[in-house]
């Protein structure tokens, strides 16, 4: 029989030392203790074999080095996965091969899942599914966190995933030939669903650097891109030749991307471009970023489904897919600026626009719409230079961004004999 011996406040009585220790083992099961798994080299199987042997809430760390995956990485735990670093002298993993991603991540439905401190480069110019990571999971999961990596030359896009399991991507950098992050969402979903900006129910996005090589035309790359319904925050990041945009089903085919918040993001150029920012759908607010360089339209707005409507029925009356208002031409079209829920059922939810700052530029520090403007109308489906009434952003940084929580510990004063 194993006998606890409660050191500290109990000197003697046999009786009591069995009770403590009786009652330490009941609570035992309850206490976690997270294990560690080192990986011995960066090898791609390797890694993968610690990572199937972790349970829930382990820790796998992998050494600095430099290793070619032919294949993906396939995470189906919340684990702590943690590189050497992203820097020189650090885990340095290179893309080999075709048709894959570098990580593949389904989240758990219980714990945190933690992935830093990697250099991932290279890709695949015919991939266009997150050549870097995937990252999928169960909607309202909140507790997933990509941070400190570098990702280099990740063509085409870098990450895709999920927006409505609501992590966070933080402190990292995205550099070379590549696009940046596509978020999906719930598609009609998250349009029939209650929207409320400012809370945690979003995917974050904050504290990155997206630093580019000079745009390969007026567009530049895509830095982040939403589809399908989806909501996320993309807040002080540094963006560089490049452009955040919504997409729309006009375009994709699928759902129109749906809620956003912008905020506090600088973003740069020394050549032409287009836009910065690129509205196509949706509603929510974009404040407070700076806008450096010779952007023709710093804050764009468009609604395909009136100019260009491609695989859809035109915005123009007679689609029973938009809510075709009498007199107004179809208004409210499908997914547009301005609006949630769809169809007969939407109603009105203005994007707001305001103390944006325009340096090196011509152009409005609000939103131009630049097609569609027949239907997307200032001062009714949004409103430049006016903050949003009752809104207050959600905490920064993120609660996810700060330290981790460490393992408990067995109570001070046992021993085990």
């Amino acid at each position: 029989m194993v006998k606890f011996i409660i050191s500290t406040y109990f000197k003697g009585g046999e009786s009591m030392k069995k009770f403590v220790g009786c009652i330490f083992m009941l609570l035992f099961p309850i206490l976690s203790f997270a294990g560690q798994w080192n990986a011995q080299t960066c090898e791609l199987t390797e890694v993968q074999n610690k990572v199937n042997s972790a349970s829930n809430g382990d820790t796998v760390t992998v050494p600095a080095g430099n290793c070619t995956w032919n294949a993906a990485l396939s995470i189906t735990k919340n684990i702590v996965l943690t590189g050497a670093g992203s820097g020189a002298g650090g885990t340095k993993i290179t893309y080999g091969g075709t048709n894959h991603t570098l990580f593949h991540v389904e989240v758990g439905t219980t714990g945190k899942m933690d992935i830093s401190g990697f250099r991932l480069v290279g890709g695949d110019g015919d991939y266009w599914n997150g050549t870097a990571m995937q990252l999928w999971g169960p909607a309202g999961h909140k507790n997933m966190r990509v941070h400190n990596m570098v990702f280099d030359g990740n063509s085409q896009w870098t990450i895709k995933g999920s927006s409505y399991t609501n992590g966070v991507i933080d402190n990292c950098t995205f550099k070379g030939y590549a696009h940046g992050i596509m978020l999906y969402g719930r598609g009609a979903t998250d349009w029939s669903t209650p929207l409320v900006l400012g809370a945690r129910d979003f995917f974050f996005i904050e504290n990155n650097t997206f630093d580019w090589p000079t745009n390969v035309d007026t567009s530049g790359w895509a830095t982040f891109d939403l589809d399908s319904g989806g909501r996320v925050v993309f807040r002080y990041n540094t963006v560089k030749h490049s452009i955040f945009e919504t997409h729309d089903k006009a375009r994709s085919g699928l759902v129109s991307g749906q809620a956003y918040e912008v905020y506090n993001n600088t973003f740069w150029s020394n050549s032409s471009m287009w836009k910065a920012i690129d509205i196509a759908s949706g509603t929510g607010v974009i404040w407070g970023n700076t806008i450096d360089g010779p952007y023709q339209i710093p804050i764009g707005g468009i609604d395909y489904k009136s100019v260009d409507p491609r695989s859809v029925l035109p915005c123009d009356g007679n689609d029973p897919a938009d809510q075709n208002t009498l007199g107004e031409s179809g208004w409210r079209c499908q997914y547009q600026i301005g609006t949630l829920y769809e169809g007969a059922s939407a109603i009105s939810y203005p994007l707001y626009i305001w103390n944006n700052t325009i340096i090196n530029g011509n152009g409005s520090n609000g939103m131009v719409v630049t097609g569609g403007a027949n239907h997307v109308k200032a001062g009714r489906d949004y409103f430049n230079n006016v903050a949003r009434p009752g809104y207050v952003p959600y905490i920064y940084p993120h609660p996810l961004t700060q330290p981790l929580t460490k393992t408990p510990m067995p109570p001070g004063g046992i021993s085990v004999e």
